[in-house]
């Protein structure tokens, strides 16, 4: 992983910056001319999705409430479905499992070999534990993935 370089907010905002022309996509996109405009416009895209998000969320959650009420409401009436003017809505169920002994999950999965059991993924926490801790962790190898930072400029 390379480290990367510190400097102040000025020396860094004083260091003169090649732009590369980019040609614009099949959408139309095009970036800003400069890095710090497409800073700003990054700043700008993110906060226009973050309170467009605000308003999904709330749509989910009141959706929700109605999915909850409308499942209870069948239940309490004995009924699996019931129709509007534009929407049917049923109850279906689907069947999932849940382990209730970790022990003898672990245990038949060790004795069968059957890991298709299993989801193949990583704890990333578990394992940022054990690189903080110094230890390797047998068949696994870390990569870097980059990230923008990305902080109102106070003015």
């Amino acid at each position: 992983m390379a480290r990367r370089a510190t400097k102040t907010a000025d020396a860094v905002a004083a260091t003169p910056v090649e732009v590369v022309a980019v040609p614009s996509s099949a959408d139309g996109f095009a970036p800003p001319a400069t890095l710090g405009a497409c800073a700003d416009e990054l700043y700008r895209l993110r906060e226009q999705r973050l309170d467009a998000q605000k308003v999904v969320d709330a749509l989910a959650a009141r959706e929700a409430q109605l999915r909850e009420h409308v499942i209870s409401a069948l239940e309490r009436q004995g009924a699996t479905a019931v129709s509007g003017q534009t929407a049917r809505a049923g109850v279906t169920f689907t069947q999932l499992g849940k382990v209730a002994d970790w022990d003898a999950f672990y245990a038949h999965v060790r004795a069968t070999g059957d890991f298709s059991l299993l989801q193949r993924r990583l704890n990333d926490g578990a394992l940022r534990e054990r690189w903080d801790a110094k230890e390797a962790v047998p068949g696994v190898v870390p990569f870097a993935v980059p990230k923008i930072s990305l902080t109102k400029v106070r003015g």
